[in-house]
């Protein structure tokens, strides 16, 4: 009931924002002026301030804010300035600002998502602004009569105040901008709120800070003839920054940037002052510019990355529904052996004379362990009952010892057994093909196979590594011993190529290698297995930032 009367009380008064509006704009506008100067007006950020964060009902409050305080200075002057003066400045020049962001957010563009920003739409809004109140007070200013006679306004005035109306803006708007696009998910414009104070930008700044600080005291211990040199390179911590983190920390560091030449040099007519507060503000928009192709590049590899993510999830996906499949093959297989072995016997019973049972048993018993010898080659049975250790230590260590080769296999934990199908199913068929390529040689004696597991910033890991021994000695009993070439249809291997294995691996964020040691070669491999897409960064060349 408190909620709906409140509710009912401010739609009754609806005009309390408004007077709220103006009454704080006025303030705010009175708490800033000491601090603008004529050739840096903190004013005119005000202004874009509050039109770019106040909704357009309320711009005819914000309005009749700046029209009471500029009345309330300019007449101050009367006696002074005299009495035209009084009046044009008297004109609040949020006024003419009101049409020209209207137009930039509404035609041009500036905000084509709600949570992203055109810079350089921005940057030209920035501009047209700048220009314009640089005509309107230059204006203003040819109006002044002193009561010595007319004024004579000095050249290049219409710069300085475009100049520093620019460099206002540099300084105030990307900041607000970043409270418009980034304030409905954080309180913070440029971090989170739960971020830790050791966050790489916030370090950064940090460093960047203390080589600012270091630059003006060299400009403060310099003569005139070396002060450019620590003026010009202010600069740099702000490229810094921006080489590092992209748009955001562009503005970082062409505000602290901006900051210290305002720090350092008086707005005054000293062309030097004028330059050089001229290359700078050049210089951040620049900077500006190329943060967010920066950003803007970073999203793309983000994506990248994403797409590529995703395919590695469709091809494990793919590799564990294989394996699935052959696992169901597998065991048909073997059910089908049963079936034949049961119909074979009772169709010797009824139809075969008993003297010739021993040699129609012998092709039952060989098609049957022919089967069998098929199910096991697609998904061995201790796989299937004892998990995927058991595979590595008995199926592939069974078909070595047939083939006449020493196999050791070391595994620590059961770690094996929480890895993903598909990993596991990767590692098993990996195995096969190196144990396989490995054997081959006729020199090969001995296997050793060695698997390690572990978990790092929860994601699994899996290390194989297998050493063949190899002695020339062995190579002519491995010729007699024609074994050696079932090894591969007893386990199933498919992969021809280390580069095929070694794309495999690829698919699983893994690393193979091949070399050779002093006693035979060496197999080493890295599998990960997989990360879900939603830890996996989200981040066209537009200059959109966000």
């Amino acid at each position: 009931m408190l909620r709906l009367w409140i509710e009912k009380q401010w739609r009754a008064h609806r005009w309390m924002a408004h007077v709220a509006v103006a009454l704080g704009y006025a303030l705010v506008y009175i708490a800033i002026r000491p601090l603008s100067v004529t050739f840096w007006p903190f004013a005119a950020g005000l202004r874009v301030a509050f039109l770019m964060l106040t909704p357009r009902r309320h711009w005819p409050a914000m309005v009749v804010g700046e029209v009471f305080p500029l009345t309330y200075f300019s007449i101050q002057c009367l006696s002074d300035l005299g009495l035209t003066w009084v009046i044009l400045d008297s004109i609040p020049l949020i006024i003419f600002a009101m049409p020209v962001i209207s137009w930039f957010r509404n035609r041009a563009g500036l905000f084509p998502t709600p949570g992203m920003v055109n810079l350089t739409r921005l940057l030209a809004c920035m501009l047209v602004l700048s220009a314009m109140w640089a005509s309107i007070n230059y204006t203003i200013l040819s109006t002044v009569r002193l009561p010595s006679g007319s004024y004579a306004i000095p050249p290049g005035t219409w710069m300085k105040y475009f100049i520093g109306t620019y460099a206002v803006l540099l300084l105030v708007v990307p900041w607000i901008i970043m409270i418009r696009i980034r304030g409905r998910r954080y309180i913070l414009p440029l971090l989170p709120l739960r971020t830790p104070i050791t966050h790489p930008l916030v370090r950064d700044v940090g460093i960047a800070v203390l080589i600012l600080a270091g630059l003006i005291g060299w400009y403060r211990v310099a003569d005139a003839s070396t002060q450019a040199t620590p003026l010009m390179a202010l600069f740099l911590p702000a490229v810094w920054l921006t080489l590092k983190h992209g748009w955001r920390a562009s503005v970082v560091g062409g505000t602290l940037s901006l900051a210290c030449i305002c720090a350092l040099l008086a707005w005054g007519t000293e062309p030097f002052n004028q330059q050089a507060q001229t290359l700078m503000a050049m210089a951040v928009t620049s900077l500006y510019f190329f943060g967010a192709r920066i950003s803007e590049q970073g999203r793309d590899y983000g994506r990248a990355q994403q797409n590529a993510h995703q395919d590695k999830d469709v091809a494990q996906n793919a590799l564990a529904l294989g394996e699935e499949r052959l696992q169901r093959t597998a065991h048909a297989l073997e059910c089908v052996g049963m079936l034949l072995r049961m119909d074979y016997t009772e169709a010797l019973k009824c139809c075969v004379a008993r003297e010739e049972w021993e040699y129609f048993n012998s092709q039952a018993e060989r098609l049957h362990r022919h089967l069998q010898h098929l199910a096991e080659s697609l998904y061995p049975s201790a796989w299937r009952e004892r998990g995927l250790g058991a595979a590595l230590h008995e199926t592939i260590g069974k078909a070595l010892r047939e083939a006449g080769i020493i196999y050791d296999c070391d595994m620590v934990g059961r770690e094996l057994r929480f890895l993903s199908p598909a990993l596991q199913a990767a590692l098993y068929r990996v195995a096969c093909d190196a144990v396989t390529a490995l054997s081959s040689s006729p020199a090969c004696t001995a296997i050793r196979m060695a698997i390690r597991t572990g978990r790092r910033q929860g994601r699994r890991w899996v290390v194989l590594r297998i050493h063949s021994v190899e002695d020339n000695r062995q190579v002519a009993y491995a010729v007699a011993n024609s074994k050696r070439e079932g090894v591969a249809d007893v386990l199933g291997a498919g992969l021809r190529t280390v580069e095929e294995a070694r794309k495999l691996v690829l698919v699983f964020d893994g690393l193979l290698d091949l070399r050779s040691v002093p006693d035979g070669k060496r197999i080493s491999m890295l599998l990960c297995d997989q990360v879900p897409s939603a830890i996996m960064p989200a981040s066209p060349i537009r200059l959109w930032v966000e």
